[in-house]
């Protein structure tokens, strides 16, 4: 078996608007995305981190997606890779480790004149507008990746009201209107990933989760994706900023049809801590 680990990063500025991962740090990489090694066929897992820095107050979701050179039949896969939010603060600091997906077995579509190309975005969803950099990287592989993912399915949306069940499938970065449709050749739901981030502006604590109804699976699935908690800062004091990694959870469920409109759900428990967002990226097999 071959792989190769694929990198780019970039400096993602404004709020629910793409931008193309088209630096590789020191290096300088040609426009238009990477171009596949001729002998690479699939995609086989992403590792991705990102950060706010803090300096607005608000919250947001850090995501991204690969676009072109893909033979699941989608046009884009979608990832998520962290919340982030918080109060106003003079100084804050916040760090997170790298956010690695599930296994993949995504098909990279043959090589056509000049190699196939894969294009990278990241993007920040929600009201932060704060100064993000993110850093991604694409494993290829000559083999496939048995029982990887094939497809994914990304969706987000403010969730502002405690205890309210509210419908992510409305948004996913700046795209308005992601494909609901469950893949047509898919037989399961394999993983589900999951983040939030919420501004803190109350005192309190609270829990994320994620569900998926039953209808296009088989059985409801009710995830915990992490909680959190504040208390006013002192006056003249720093406010705290936090920043949470996507998480993943092992699912296995049989697709029975149909779509995700109205099924892939997010909810903020316990206390009220402000204003928010949730966001839940499937894996389908």
């Amino acid at each position: 078996m071959r792989r190769q680990w694929i990198h780019r990063n970039a400096d993602v500025g404004t709020i629910e608007a793409r931008d193309e991962m088209d630096d590789d740090g020191s290096e300088a990489p040609p426009a238009g995305g990477f171009i596949v090694p001729s002998w690479a066929k699939f995609i086989t897992r992403i590792r991705a981190s990102a950060a706010l820095d803090g300096a607005a107050v608000g919250n947001g979701i850090i995501a991204g997606y690969l676009e072109g050179g893909l033979d699941n039949g989608d046009a884009r896969f979608h990832f998520l890779i962290a919340g982030s939010g918080g109060q106003v603060a003079t100084g804050t600091q916040n760090a997170v480790p790298a956010y690695e997906s599930p296994p993949l077995n995504v098909p990279i579509a043959q090589a056509k004149e000049g190699g196939t190309r894969i294009r990278v975005f990241s993007g920040v969803f929600g009201d932060a507008e704060n100064d993000t950099e993110a850093s991604i990287s694409i494993q290829v592989s000559d083999s496939p990746n048995p029982g990887g993912a094939v497809w994914s399915r990304g969706f987000m949306a403010d969730v502002d009201t405690v205890d309210t069940s509210t419908s992510l499938t409305g948004a996913f970065l700046e795209d308005t209107n992601p494909p609901t449709a469950i893949p047509s050749a898919a037989r399961e739901l394999a993983w589900v990933s999951g983040a939030f981030g919420f501004d803190q502006a109350a005192d309190g604590t609270y829990a994320c989760k994620v569900v998926i109804q039953a209808g296009p699976i088989m059985d409801q699935q009710d995830i915990t994706i992490g909680a959190g908690g504040s208390i006013a800062g002192q006056a003249g004091s720093d406010e705290g900023w936090m920043t949470v990694l996507a998480s993943n959870a092992e699912v296995y469920n049989p697709v029975t049809g149909g779509d995700l409109a109205g099924k892939v759900r997010g909810e903020q428990m316990g206390d009220d801590a402000g204003s928010g967002q949730v966001a839940a990226v499937l894996w389908f097999r």
